[in-house]
C-alpha cells in the first residue's frame, strides 16, 4: 500500500495553501514575522492529525 495516496496529497497540499494564507493575512500577531512561510504539511490518513513545517 502507498504511503500517501492521490487524495492525502491534495489534502496536504490545501492544508499549506490555507495555513499559509491565514498566517501571512489573518493573524495580526507582532512575534509572527512578516515572511513566515509554510514548507509542507503532512496530515494522517486519518485526517485527525497535521504536522507543519
Amino acid at each position: 500500500m502507498r504511503k500517501y495516496s492521490i487524495k492525502n496529497t491534495r489534502i496536504n497540499g490545501e492544508v499549506q495553501r490555507e495555513l499559509s494564507r491565514i498566517i501571512s493575512r489573518e493573524i495580526k500577531d507582532p512575534r509572527i514575522a512578516p515572511m513566515t512561510s509554510v514548507v509542507d504539511a503532512v496530515v494522517t490518513s486519518d485526517l485527525k492529525q497535521c504536522k507543519v513545517y
